[in-house]
């Protein structure tokens, strides 16, 4: 009798759904630390000092992307202006608009599309009383003209103030307070790097929440002011059709900064202090050996009745030294004063009370900066001291060489739209200046990119490894290699090289430093969520 013997294959125990597959793992080798600590190492060499490479990778990062997203943004929109202003006045040239006139087209479209709104209010509480109707339509006009009447840049502020609001209602619900205090609160030991951006809008405490939204209505407005006057005024700059997106990309960068700031001053200062404080001896009393050393260690009562109910004193004992989750946002409004300070040396802050008191702006982001720095040497825990000094400082100096940065780079994004100068391009160039300009604008290639971010996926997974040079047979570090190619393309991006597509290739390396960080992660869910999905396919396969 034949017996046919088949594979065995893994039963499923009852209740379960799904079998577990082992699947290889990342295939690039990771490093091991070595143990290098010694037996008789402190607990300070022990732990050592948190890294902070990723923090400051993910803050360069973002920064030139939200910098890139908005200047590319700004030009697209201020195109779109162009072309309507020029659709509507046919006897107008598009290098006679003016900023100016992108500003009045945009808030004559605003009061188009607020009166829009105001009809279909209309029109949806046509069944109510008449009393209630004429309420609400009055609400709503009093509040789009409202918002009709302030500049773009509080327009913007006021939204970022709803989504603090919003934040906040959401820290007071117990159902998302576990989740806004892992993902809203920016913890420096935590090793995380995207609670620097969700810390911005976070503001769990009321008191909190009204200086934030005070000081963003405030500063911000006047910031924003001071970016567009300093566009506007600025020799050969670009036109914008709006300003608010150069507004947004320094607020969120202020933030980031501010957050880094302080992180950095936590991981590499602070708690080195703090883990030598823990591993140092506590100070002991030594106990006197006479009554006369007794008495003499006593001090002198000044009342019998304090004589009396005196408690013998003791050493005390210092507090456990601790740190604290921190928010970034209070740095990015720092920012926002410092800014406003330097843009409008001569503007005054009118306080609620008393009402008839008016400070100097500059006095007043003085006397804050030297309270940070007073509470730094005294030591106080209710504030984060290093992120409002670190956005002060991020505030001076965009003051200084932020508007150029953002006129580059709103200039690499501009296209040319005058058929003048392009009819006069087109008829003075031939040959081989012909062809160097159509280069200019040829398509590139997008294998380059490839290519540098398998470089730098491999000089960050094998730091090590060493190139050699052909010919002349010297070694350089990969590391340092790919430092040089990435410093080449921004010297080549910024000075506008056309011989490669430096774009493309700092945006290749850009998703080669995201993947080694995010990477494997991603593609380990990917295959342990495939796994269950093809082992839930063979289940149903053999039950049936």
């Amino acid at each position: 009798m034949l017996r046919l013997y088949r594979p065995a294959l893994p039963r499923l125990r009852p209740g379960c759904r799904s079998l577990n597959i082992a699947l290889p793992r990342w295939p690039f080798p990771r490093a091991v630390a070595k143990s290098t600590v010694q037996a008789d190492a402190t607990l300070a060499q022990k732990v050592g000092r948190p890294a902070i490479r990723n923090q400051v990778l993910f803050v360069a990062s973002g920064t030139f992307l939200i910098y890139m997203w908005t200047a590319a943004l700004t030009t697209v929109e201020t195109e779109e202006a162009v072309e309507n202003l020029t659709r509507g006045r046919s006897r107008t040239w598009p290098h006679t608009i003016t900023s100016a006139d992108m500003k009045n087209a945009a808030d004559i479209a605003l009061t188009q599309e607020l009166r829009d709104g105001l009809k279909k209010v209309g029109a949806a509480t046509a069944g109510l009383p008449t009393a209630t109707r004429n309420h609400i339509l009055r609400i709503w006009s009093t509040v789009a003209q409202s918002y009709l009447n302030v500049t773009e840049g509080k327009r913007l502020c006021w939204k970022l103030c709803l989504l603090n609001m919003g934040v906040w209602l959401m820290w007071k619900s117990r159902r998302f307070n576990p989740y806004m205090a892992r993902n809203f609160v920016h913890d420096p030991l935590s090793g995380r790097s995207i609670t620097l951006l969700t810390s911005i809008f976070s503001s769990p405490v009321l008191l909190l929440l009204g200086m934030n939204l005070l000081l963003l209505d405030g500063f911000g407005s006047s910031a924003a002011l001071h970016l567009r006057h300093r566009q506007e005024k600025m020799p050969g700059s670009e036109l914008e059709a709006s300003s608010r997106h150069h507004f947004f990309a320094f607020f969120i960068s202020a933030g980031l900064f501010a957050g880094l700031t302080s992180h950095i001053i936590h991981a590499k200062v602070l708690y080195p202090r703090m883990i030598s404080r823990l591993s140092s001896k506590p100070a002991t009393s030594s106990k006197p050996d006479t009554w006369a050393a007794a008495l003499r260690n006593i001090p002198p009562p000044t009342s019998r009745l304090r004589s009396f109910l005196r408690i013998p004193s003791t050493v005390p004992t210092p507090p456990v030294p601790r740190l604290t989750p921190r928010f970034a946002g209070t740095g990015a409004l720092y920012a926002l004063m410092t800014l406003s300070a330097l843009g409008f040396p001569n503007a005054e802050i009118a306080l609620f009370y008393p009402p008839d008191l008016s400070v100097p702006i500059q006095w007043a982001a003085c006397g804050l900066l030297l309270l940070d720095v007073f509470g730094i040497f005294r030591g106080w825990k209710l504030l984060d001291h290093f992120g409002h000094l670190g956005g002060a400082a991020f505030g001076a100096l965009y003051y200084n060489y932020g508007p150029d940065i953002w006129n580059g780079l709103r200039a690499y994004f501009a296209e040319e739209t005058d058929e003048e100068s392009y009819d006069k391009i087109r008829a003075g160039l031939s040959g081989s200046k012909l062809r160097a300009a159509k280069s200019i604008v040829a398509p590139s290639l997008g294998a380059s990119g490839a290519l540098y971010s398998c470089v730098v996926l491999t000089a960050l997974a094998f730091p090590q490894v060493s190139l050699t040079v052909p010919f002349i047979h010297v070694e350089i570090p990969v590391q340092t290699a790919v430092g040089g190619s990435v410093l080449w393309d921004i010297i080549g991006f910024w000075r506008g090289w056309s011989t490669c597509d430096h774009v493309a290739h700092l945006g290749g390396a850009l998703f080669g430093l995201v993947y080694y960080i995010y990477g494997p992660q991603i593609w380990d869910t990917y295959r342990s969520f495939s796994a269950r999905w093809l082992n839930r396919k063979k289940v149903a396969v053999q039950l049936h």
